[in-house]
């Protein structure tokens, strides 16, 4: 039975075949013994390659009992895994370790790691896996002689974290673009929001361009990539600010001339009360959920305002929409 379990190397002039290939014979291999197929004489198993993929169907496939070979093309197995001698030593000294390539095992990692547990290493209690260290950061080096990029390699905990990432996803220049031309479409908008009112009502003009503009938040908040969040953000910001002179439009119209100084003051006072508290909430939130989640909230918000400023005041219309 021990026979049967080990693991044989061998380096033959056979082209090493990647995962797709090594997962396929990992499960034709156990099917076919948990059904005491013939197909795979007297349970012995071929694996074509001893990278990650192979080692890793090798190892399975001799827990399961088969007798596994494995052929590698390269004398040291490993694959895009395996380290290597990057610079000779010299006077003695032992060869200048390098990698073959960038890798890691994310924490969504299962099987991968499970596997390594369960090769023995020394004394170690879990085997091959207690040779994983935690990393704490993410630096990824540049040209130019420009600073390295470094961001946490775990979910934000502190505003540090939060600058490292801002840092680390976009630069300031970058960023200072961004804003720049959001503040430009924002600031375009007004003239297009007069020019909208005219056609479609105040009010239609203030509800029918802000929940676009939210839904393109709620999309922002689950953009996989860093330059769809931006064209989504520059989208919004313009039509996000035609509501504001609507708005204010509106409610001179619909009060009378000694009530336009109150009616000024309570609808702007609470907007700002409120952009003074939600920067709070919203890092109360990003310290203990995921960095879409302000967005979403924020997003729903406002539709639901939109929504309820529609049926509240759809059929109380300023005097130049009377008529």
């Amino acid at each position: 039975m021990e026979a049967r379990k080990r693991v044989c190397m061998q380096t033959r002039s056979l082209a090493t075949i990647g995962s797709p290939v090594s997962a396929t014979i990992l499960r034709c291999a156990s099917r076919a013994r948990l059904r005491g197929s013939q197909d795979i004489v007297a349970g012995k198993v071929m694996v074509l390659g001893g990278g990650v993929a192979g080692m890793t169907a090798a190892h399975e496939l001799a827990a399961r009992g088969f007798d596994v070979v494995v052929y590698e093309l390269r004398p040291l197995p490993g694959g895009k895994a395996r380290s290597m001698d990057a610079i000779p030593g010299t006077g003695g000294r032992r060869a200048l370790p390098g990698e073959h390539g960038f890798r890691f095992f994310p924490g969504f990692y299962k099987h991968v790691p499970d596997t390594m547990s369960r090769i023995p290493y020394g004394h170690q209690p879990h085997g091959v896996f207690d040779n994983l260290v935690v990393s704490t950061q993410l630096q990824i080096a540049r040209d130019d002689a420009r600073n390295e990029l470094v961001a946490p390699a775990h979910f934000p905990n502190d505003q540090a974290d939060w600058e490292a990432i801002s840092r680390f996803a976009l630069s300031l220049s970058a960023a200072s673009v961004f804003f720049f031309w959001t503040t430009v479409a924002s600031a375009f908008s007004y003239p297009v929001a007069a020019w909208l009112a005219r056609r479609i009502g105040l009010i239609n003009t203030m509800v029918f361009t802000h929940i676009p503009s939210n839904i393109l938040l709620l999309l922002a908040a689950f953009s996989p990539y860093l330059w769809l969040t931006l064209v989504l953000l520059l989208i919004r910001a313009a039509l996000s600010q035609m509501d504001v002179p609507t708005r204010t439009s509106y409610v001179m119209a619909v009060v009378t001339p000694q009530e336009r100084p109150a009616a000024a003051s309570v609808t702007a006072v609470p907007r700002s009360l409120a952009s003074a508290i939600s920067p709070a909430i919203a890092g109360a939130l990003l310290s203990t959920t995921t960095a879409g989640v302000p967005l979403v909230i924020c997003g729903a918000l406002k539709i639901a305002y939109d929504v309820a400023l529609l049926y509240s005041f759809r059929h109380i219309k300023p005097p130049e929409e009377q008529g």
